[in-house]
């Protein structure tokens, strides 16, 4: 876990720095264009009166009909102040290149000297700070999380600007659809930009750039779904947000609008937060929690949700405590991890080979350790590859992940993770719909992969995802179709976010859900279909629709098959439909009523099998239109 960080100056005289640094080189850039267009000018005169001369020179040759060696000693008599005048010319524009030369070297020797030493993965984001100080992050951008105007992803880094020379990188947001990110700079300012609402601030708005949070001096974030904690200066806990567990830690069940003291903790070193319990360790390495215990994540020595924090024992001497969705581990002095709750039932009980343990992470059901060679070692939840080590089953026990050279940090997000080498170079695994893995792809991957141009982009610039999302190969056909199966190339629409009155259809694929669904998504980009979730970027689009049959007697699933669905629940056959562009990452459901009041829109399904679903589409709400035969191939859902 990070520490806490005592802050004493103000962003006042960090942002006046800045500003005469701007003033300065404007300065210096109009200062420098003066001199090079009088340099021109002086060249051009010396250029005419050299040509006046040669001129007057020929004519009073040809009047005196001088020899011709004397003719000679004239031309040579008006070329020689000419040539002099130039060199001064010249000479002038030779320290500008000198200045030019130094510039450039002294940019490439700070970008060589750059490298990672801190690294944070969070929901669909993660971030680094690097060695002078500046942070980049990539990923989700839906709340400011990049540090710049909502809305751009990035799928590689991109560095947050306005925030000085950092010492330390917080982050905050536990399954909350959210994240934080929260930077102590070396001159006492504390500076956070994303999910406003996960902050102690009166206006809960999401934060496109860095601003400076006064309530957040001096403490190190710990949040949960909903709940917020912070260590604070004096080494006492307060907590604010969702209270129906006793997260607050003071004694009611009630919500908490500001930081609120947590009682009975005093002389803390460290606070955490997992799904709905919150822990904090005191200076004497004792570990104590509250809130909500259903997998006895609070304590096990005791039954039901704590309201106030109760001490763990059975664990002492402990250094650094990590809680997880429904789990915490504790990492002892003498390098042991022990941990309590969600797998570890009536624990606290010691992880099988981990030693030497010198750093701890955990979230989302992942853990993760730095062992006394350091060595990254993880285990846990893994269904998108998020421990690292090439499969996508759970893994049990502690796994070396391959990560060259010896690991620094270490930090995990929901369903992904990241690392920093000594040499520091970033390397991330696990889920990357949003670009979080930081490689410039959407593509997840069950193996660290490293961070692309993690010391080379410029503050302001997104990559990678905005702009396009990487597309899969093209998606191939057989040469004939089932019975009642027509393949369509585009489809008729109508809607507000599509150019024109047609969708191009690249890719289409149906997802079996246990033959009771089907989703089916057409894709104006060539959409990879082990990857069917990731979402668009720019002007690229994507609409899914979903059919499903109920029995309407005794509300259970049916199979599906051919007939007529209709965008209406009381109906034995309905379906759904949502579209998703790159501003709206979660979909937006087409409205089910039209303009008339009448039930809107139909599907007719032609053929069902084991290798296709065809039909026709025939969506009209009053958000919409789509009409149109496809045939979509099947593919295994995940």
């Amino acid at each position: 876990m990070t520490r806490p960080i005592r802050l004493t100056m103000t962003l006042l005289a960090a942002l006046a720095l800045t500003a005469a640094g701007c003033d300065k080189k404007g300065d210096d850039k109009q200062g420098g264009d003066k001199a090079a267009a009088g340099d021109k000018k002086k060249a051009e005169g010396d250029k005419k009166a050299e040509g006046d001369k040669k001129a007057e020179g020929d004519k009073k040759a040809e009047g005196d009909k001088k020899p011709a060696e004397a003719d000679k000693k004239a031309e040579g008599d008006t070329k020689k102040p000419a040539a002099a005048d130039k060199k001064p010319a010249e000479g002038d524009k030779k320290p500008a290149e000198a200045d030019k030369k130094p510039a450039e070297g002294d940019k490439a020797a700070a970008l060589a000297g750059l490298k990672a030493v801190q690294v944070v993965a969070q929901l669909q984001q993660s971030c680094a700070r690097l060695n002078d100080g500046t942070v980049r992050c990539w990923g989700s951008n839906g709340q400011g999380e990049l540090g710049s105007k909502r809305g751009s992803d990035s799928a590689t880094p991109v560095e947050v600007p306005g925030l000085g020379k950092v010492k330390n990188l917080f982050k905050g947001g536990y399954n909350t659809g959210t994240s934080t990110f929260c930077a102590a700079a070396e001159d006492g300012s504390v500076k956070c930009w994303g999910a406003g609402r996960l902050l102690p601030v009166e206006k809960k708005t999401s934060r496109d750039a860095p601003q400076a949070v006064a309530a957040m001096k001096g403490i190190q974030l710990a949040v949960g779904t909903g709940t917020n904690c912070a260590l604070n200066a004096d080494k006492t806990v307060s907590c604010w947000g969702s209270g129906v567990f006793g997260q607050i830690g003071n004694g009611a069940k009630k919500d908490a609008k500001v930081p609120t003291k947590v009682e009975g903790i005093a002389g803390a070193t460290d606070v955490t937060c997992g799904q709905n319990h919150c822990c904090a360790l005191d200076g004497a390495g004792a570990v104590h929690c509250w809130g909500y215990n259903s997998s006895q994540q609070v304590s096990p020595a005791v039954k039901g949700n704590q309201l106030k924090p109760v001490k763990v024992e059975g664990v002492t001497d402990v250094v650094d405590i990590e809680a997880g969705a429904s789990t915490t581990c504790a990492r002892k002095k003498d390098g042991s991890v022990m941990c309590w709750g969600s797998g570890f039932y009536k624990g606290p009980k010691a992880v099988e080979g981990v030693t030497g343990a010198k750093k701890l992470a955990s979230q989302g059901g992942v853990f993760c350790i730095v062992d006394g060679t350091d060595a990254l070692h993880c285990w846990g939840n893994n269904k998108s590859g998020q421990v690292g080590v090439g499969t996508n089953t759970k893994v049990n026990k502690p796994t070396k992940v391959a990560i060259p050279g010896k690991v620094v940090d270490v930090s995990t997000g929901i369903r992904h993770a990241c690392a920093v080498n000594d040499a520091g170079k970033a390397f991330c695994w696990g889920y990357n719909q949003r670009g979080e893995l930081g490689n410039g792809t959407l593509v997840d991957s069950n193996k660290p992969v490293e961070v692309k141009d993690l010391v080379k982009t410029p503050a302001g610039t997104h990559n990678g995802a905005e702009d396009t999302a990487p597309e899969a190969a093209a998606q191939v056909f057989p040469e004939k179709l089932p019975k009642g199966c027509t393949k369509a190339d585009k489809l008729a629409v109508k809607y507000a976010k599509i150019k024109g009155d047609s969708m191009p259809v690249k890719s289409i694929y149906a997802t079996k859900h246990r033959k009771t669904a089907y989703t089916i998504d057409f894709g104006t980009f060539n959409l990879d279909p082990k990857n069917l979730w990731a979402n668009p970027r720019g002007a690229q689009f994507k609409l899914n629709v979903t059919i499903t049959k109920v029995n309407l007697a005794d509300k259970k699933w049916l199979d599906v098959d051919k007939g007529s669905y209709d965008m209406d629940r009381k109906k034995e056959r309905y379906f759904w439909a949502k579209t998703y562009t790159k501003t709206s990452s979660t979909g937006t459901t087409l409205a089910s009523i039209g303009l008339d009041g009448v039930k809107a829109g139909t599907v007719e399904i032609s053929y069902v099998g084991d290798d296709f679903v065809c039909g026709e589409l025939k969506i009209a709400t009053k958000d919409a239109s789509f009409s149109g035969k496809f045939a979509a191939p099947v593919v295994a859902g995940k």
